[in-house]
Order: structure tokens, then C-alpha cells, then sequence
């Protein structure tokens, strides 16, 4: 990741660098500094390192951040690299892997025009990435923020080896050649990854890329995470959360407070919450974590003002672990805050309608009292409207199963609730 150290200023062009590891914390390799490639060097020009400030240990798993500092001749486009040897071996949907290196790459546009210069890259807020069970949904949200408010756009795409060059024999570890059937994956336009039901135990990885877009449409910059996601067997299911969160859109000064809930009995089971409101901006939200008999209650309030109005909506995230194991115990959920001087559609929670199920593969249910006669449409993230009609009883049922895996979203007297359709 990167960011601009004197921001709107085009005669100082110094950013701040910097890489997050993580590795098993039993590793015999300790790796005080990395060599980094700023990507204005000279060819052939010796690596600069990059120093290690702090590192912790949790679930035996080290995490560290590296940081250091680059002042950028001028304009351009740079690819900032590093590459380490350390990629772990035995990985399934890759040959050899203790043989490949391990490589990460971030993107950075410096032009004249500061609306298409990128002074800040996307920061991934989510860095524990959870075990899978045999048998059991898995998901993981990296809870990518960006602090200009650029559009995000992710992808799974292969991972990368020497030279940053794709490792040719990495796949998703659904389409591993030879491999039996191993559940499906599917990566919804909010950035969450979906595994549906993994089978065959072992080590994979997988690289995301989050590439942003400003307003006018230009991509200005993307950043690459490259991570490993064990299967395993759990002696316990993963901790779900008791209901799903809606989407919501708000205007300035409108409090919000979500309330979480697991009611699993799993031994250390705990809840965190990751995202933009919740890092070191001006106006932070708050999230509190309680423990009670056999329920663990987490509570996230945010109260935006006008200085929080923008285009892109605010991406949280919330997780359930129990000793560093994961799966459907995610919630995401989009915060838009709306410019109080626009005619938008205020989406709000209502306690008259109830959607179910969601995910959903076929067909979703509307539950509610009082809005018969209305209309409903069901968009997708393009704005394009797929589906239409008037509500006609108290419990509708809405066939989808023609579209796509994907998210979309569904309007009904004023609110908007995000439906997330699987195969």
C-alpha cells in the first residue's frame, strides 16, 4: 500500500510504503527487512530494502508491516514490486511451490491533472485470513478501503513467481486438472470470496486484485493480495451469525447501530469488525465486543456527518473466529452516505419486510405487511434494472434463478436490500 506524504501537492511527490507479511509463526525464516522495487529505478539497478517496524503473533501466525519512505522523480505510471523466496510448500493448486517465489505488485498513476494522480492506494483492513472446514461454506472479505473514494474492482487472478510472472501452473482450487470435484468459488462485485463446501484437505492459494477507478472513469492504481487458505477438518462447525445485515444508505448526522449476534457454543469464540468508518478517520465509528452465556453480542455505531458524503459506498466487514477458524461466520455490509442536496432514494431498514433466503440459488422470498400494490425491481450492480413487478401478497416469492451468481439489489417503497444469488 501506498500513500502521498504531502497530499494535493504537486511539487513533492514523496510517499509512504508499505507491505504487510504473514507467515506460521513456527517458520525457521525471520525476514528483518524485504528488497523492494519502486519501480523508477534504472535497469538492472540494485533492490532497496524495505525495514520491518513492528511484527505480533496471533493464532501462530506472525504478521508484520514493513515501511519505509520514495520520492518519485515525476509523472508516470510505477509498479512497486517484492519478491521473497519464502512461499510456502505443499500448496495443491500449484506445482512445486516451495520452488516459486513469493511476489507482490501495487500500481501507481502520477500525472499533472491531481483529479487522475492516485495519492492514495487501497488498504486491505481485513488481514486474517480464516481456516476452512471440510464440508462447510467459507468466505473472506479483505474489507478494501479506499480513502479518495474511487470505485473499486476486484478480481481473482493467477499468482505470480519470479520476475513477476505468472506461475503457470496455478489455479483457482476448483479447476485444479485432475482434481475430483472441490466446491465451487465464487467472488462477489463487493470483494467477498465465496467457497462453497471445500473437499480435499490441504494448503491453496489465492492472489486478489483490487484495481480503483476514479470519477471520470481512469484506472489510477490496483494493489495485489497473494494468500493461503487451509483446508482443514474442524472439530466444531463455523459460528454464524444469527440474522444478515442489509445495506444501508443514510444522510449526514443519521445515527446507525448494527447489533451482531453469535449464539454458537464454541470454545474462544470472538467477533471483529474491520472497514473504512472504523480506521483513523476524523469522524470514527465505533465497534464494542460483549460476552454473555452461550452468545457473544458485538455492537457497531457510526454516526457520518457531511464530510463523510461520497459517491462509493463504505465497506464493513464482521467476523467470527474460533481459534483462527472462519467460514460462514462473515457479514458484509455497504454504508452509503448521500449528499443531503441530491433527490436520492433513502434506504433504510424496515422491520416490515423480511427477505429470505439469502444467499439464495432459485428464489427469494418478500415478507411483508401493508405494501401490497407496490412495485419492486431488482437491479444489478450496474444500475440496470432485471427484474420488475407489484407485490401482490403478503408473502411473494420472486424467481431469479435465470440470473447469474452475483450480487444484486432489491428496491421496494424506498428501501434497497442487497440480494446475493449463487448457482
Amino acid at each position: 500500500a501506498y500513500k502521498k506524504v504531502y497530499p494535493n501537492n504537486p511539487a513533492y511527490q514523496e510517499f509512504e510504503i508499505t507491505v504487510n507479511t504473514q507467515h506460521a509463526a513456527s517458520s525457521s525464516e525471520d525476514r528483518p527487512y524485504l528488497y523492494i522495487l519502486y519501480g523508477d529505478e534504472e535497469q538492472n539497478a540494485a533492490l532497496d530494502s524495505i525495514e520491518r517496524i513492528e511484527f505480533f503473533i496471533l493464532s501462530e501466525i506472525k504478521y508484520c508491516t514493513y515501511k519505509s519512505f520514495h520520492t518519485y522523480p515525476g509523472q508516470g505510471e510505477f509498479f512497486i514490486q517484492m519478491e521473497d523466496p519464502n512461499r510456502s510448500g505443499g500448496i495443491l493448486n500449484m506445482e512445486e511451490s516451495i520452488s516459486e517465489p513469493f511476489f507482490l505488485e501495487s500500481k501507481l498513476s502520477i500525472t499533472g491533472d491531481a483529479v487522475a494522480t492516485n495519492e492514495n492506494s487501497v488498504v486491505l483492513l481485513n488481514s486474517t485470513v480464516p481456516s476452512a472446514c471440510i464440508d462447510e461454506t467459507w468466505t473472506f472479505n479483505a474489507a478494501a478501503f479506499d480513502v479518495d473514494g474511487d470505485s473499486l474492482v476486484y478480481e481473482l487472478v493467477p499468482c505470480k513467481g519470479a520476475g513477476g510472472q505468472e506461475i503457470n501452473s496455478w489455479s483457482l482450487p476448483d479447476q485444479i486438472p485432475g482434481f475430483t470435484y472441490n466446491g465451487d468459488i465464487y467472488l462477489y462485485t463487493d470483494g467477498t470470496i465465496f467457497w462453497e463446501i471445500p473437499l480435499i484437505m490441504g494448503s491453496y492459494s489465492f492472489a486478489l486484485k483490487v484495481t480503483e477507478y476514479n470519477s471520470q472513469g481512469v484506472e489510477v492504481g490496483y494493489v495485489i493480495k497473494d494468500f493461503t487458505v487451509v483446508v482443514e477438518t474442524c472439530s466444531e462447525p463455523p459460528a454464524e451469525f444469527s440474522e444478515s445485515i442489509q445495506d444501508i444508505s443514510v444522510y449526514p448526522w443519521t445515527e446507525i447501530e448494527l447489533e451482531l449476534l453469535l449464539e454458537d457454543v464454541i470454545p474462544n469464540l470472538a467477533m471483529t469488525a474491520s472497514g473504512g468508518p472504523l480506521t483513523d478517520m476524523y469522524n470514527t465509528a465505533s465497534f464494542e465486543v460483549s460476552t454473555e452465556v452461550d452468545q457473544v453480542i458485538g455492537t457497531f455505531n457510526w454516526t457520518p456527518n457531511t464530510g463523510d458524503v461520497r459517491d462509493q459506498p463504505y465497506l464493513v466487514v464482521f467476523n467470527s473466529l474460533a481459534d483462527g477458524v472462519g467460514g460462514e461466520g462473515t457479514e458484509v455490509v455497504q454504508i452509503t452516505v448521500l449528499d443531503p442536496g441530491e433527490n436520492s432514494i433513502r434506504s433504510i431498514e424496515s422491520s416490515r419486510i423480511n427477505v429470505f433466503p439469502n444467499p439464495t440459488s432459485n428464489s427469494v422470498t418478500l415478507e411483508m405487511e401493508g405494501v401490497e400494490g407496490q412495485e419492486y425491481n431488482l437491479y444489478n450492480s450496474l444500475g440496470e434494472m432485471l427484474i420488475s413487478g407489484s407485490v401482490t401478497q403478503k408473502s411473494q416469492v420472486i424467481d431469479i434463478s435465470s440470473l447469474s451468481a452475483n450480487v444484486y439489489f432489491l428496491g421496494i417503497e424506498n428501501n434497497v436490500i442487497r440480494l446475493v444469488k449463487t448457482d
